[in-house]
């Protein structure tokens, strides 16, 4: 069994949570309080808090496994997310990293996205992630590095 932290802020989130979380044939499950719910039920997850972190437990002790799945759902886990911002503003000129893989919406960042020069138009509240105006996508601030 793993248990990790994650966050679903956005209905689009929780979509694609729920798309990824349905190819794993394992048990997961959401738990927040004394509340637990499939991981795979978009009822389920709207009835927890969402302004909060939940806990993404994983039943099982296989490592591929646990792995697979926790590189499925990297862009939701908070540790991932809490990584240091750069400092970053409207209008700077970036580009994606090829190391880049998903939006932080959770989409695979497709191969001719990585390394073109984007804006950002906007940053997320927490300066974790910036919406860029070419690909008009969120992605992760640690994903993205300043143009030259």
């Amino acid at each position: 069994m793993k248990q990790i932290q994650i966050k679903l802020v956005t209905i689009e989130y929780i979509r694609n949570f729920v798309n990824v979380t349905v190819k794993h044939s394992v048990d997961l499950d959401l738990h927040q309080g004394r509340y637990t719910v499939d991981a795979r039920s978009l009822m389920g997850i709207f009835s927890l808090d969402l302004l909060n972190p939940v806990d993404f437990v994983i039943y099982s002790d296989d490592e591929k496994i646990v792995n697979a799945v926790l590189d499925d759902v990297k862009a939701w886990i908070v540790d991932g997310a809490d990584k240091p911002a750069v400092d970053f503003k409207a209008g700077d000129k970036v580009k994606i990293l090829k190391s880049a893989e998903k939006y932080a919406t959770g989409e695979v960042i497709p191969d001719r996205y990585k390394g073109e020069t984007d804006e950002i138009s906007q940053l997320s509240k927490d300066s974790k992630s910036v919406l860029l105006k070419g690909v008009y996508s969120w992605v992760w601030a640690s994903d993205i590095e300043i143009a030259k």
